[in-house]
């Protein structure tokens, strides 16, 4: 193998694939990424064996060849090198990796002991969104999500295409967020009815990898395949059974609140350096054109914030996970909010106030 190479185009499909380099004692091989030059194009492999990422970089191959290298060491030669071209040559079982003033040698692995990847048959069903409108979709819909040790089920979004449209859903048991992508934001072609579950780290890895050009979803035989010009994902999909979570999305709220998303975000942090060890504020109705945010701490003191809001309805005080509220928050787009609040047993809903697309519940936090 031998290949010269622009370095940013070479970093940049490093930092693709590096989202799935894994450790793993029975196979050390994975620390190691597989390296292929084939018709004037280099591919690059990663897997931990759950996530598989494929990166295509252009380049000028002037001898074919593939190898397994070390991902962290390569990735942080070439993070370093400061010139534009560099030259990638196999030797031996060594990759000589070499510009106009530096050179490196690299042990490498042969790439006969690398895992297959795994491929989907039919190329035929599928679904294609723009990353721009996938990038939205998965960053607003991950605000209601963590990784939980404890709640493995949870640790997925639910991926429905129905006749209404593809819904993206997920919950950490505390909130809930369901992002529906309009009909004509996406494509399916001869994808019937489908509703699967996603690992969530899947998700934030393709979050950040697709960022350009048109995304296509494949789904076969337990797995979904992301795929663009430049990058492919495969990833296995869960077995879980996700909540039956229709019902608890609020049909209607006691009292309806319109305010500055800006002001509230701003609110909500300064709230919270006074919060309790619970990451407690409160909120209350203050008249019928402001609303007051407060927090206290008894051993530190205690501080209330007044910001004017359009509201209709009463409520009494509520409290809310400050941390939990502030990311259903800044998941909204628009330059205003909408609470949807009702009493501390029940969930209270934000979205944007003329456009229901995107919707974040979230429980109160119930006073003993």
């Amino acid at each position: 193998m031998n290949v010269v190479i622009i370095k940013e185009k070479l970093k940049e499909g490093l930092d693709s694939v590096s989202k799935s380099g894994g450790e793993n004692k029975e196979l050390p091989i994975l620390k190691n990424i597989l390296v292929e030059a084939k018709n004037n194009r280099i591919k690059l492999v990663s897997t931990n064996l759950e996530i598989a990422i494929t990166s295509f970089v252009p380049g000028k191959v002037i001898e074919e060849g593939e190898t397994t290298v070390p991902l962290s060491l390569f990735l942080g030669i070439i993070n370093g090198i400061q010139t534009e071209r560099i030259n990638l040559e196999l030797k031996n079982g060594v990759l000589d990796i070499k510009t106009d003033n530096y050179n490196a040698k690299l042990q490498c692995v042969s790439s006969e002991d690398y895992p297959l990847i795994p491929k989907i048959k039919n190329k035929n069903s599928f679904i294609s969104i723009s990353s721009d409108i996938f990038r939205v979709a998965t960053e607003q819909v991950m605000s209601a999500s963590q990784i939980l040790e404890n709640r493995p089920d949870l640790n997925s979004v639910l991926f429905s295409l129905e006749n209404e449209g593809l819904t993206l859903t997920s919950t950490d048991s505390f909130r809930l967020a369901e992002k529906r992508v309009k009909e004509g934001d996406f494509k399916q072609e001869d994808m019937e009815n489908i509703s699967c579950l996603i690992p969530l780290k899947t998700i934030m890895d393709a979050s950040k990898i697709f960022k350009e050009g048109e995304v296509k979803i494949y789904i076969e035989d337990s797995q979904i395949l992301f795929e663009s010009e430049k990058v492919e994902m495969i990833s296995r999909l869960l077995e879980n059974k996700f909540p039956d979570y229709k019902q608890l999305i609020p049909k209607k709220a006691e009292a309806e609140v319109l305010i500055n998303k800006a002001e509230l975000l701003n609110a909500l942090k300064l709230s919270s350096v006074l919060s309790s060890k619970t990451n407690e504020i409160n909120i209350e109705k203050e008249g019928d054109k402001a609303i007051k945010i407060f927090s206290n701490e008894e051993s530190v003191g205690e501080n209330v914030y007044t910001l004017p809001a359009k509201i209709k309805g009463d409520f009494e005080k509520i409290s809310f996970n400050w941390k939990y509220l502030s990311d259903g928050v800044r998941a909204i787009k628009s330059e205003e909010v909408y609470l949807g609040i009702n009493d501390e047993a029940k969930p209270a809903l934000i979205r944007e106030p003329n456009e229901g697309s995107f919707v974040y519940i979230l429980m109160p936090i119930l006073k003993s």
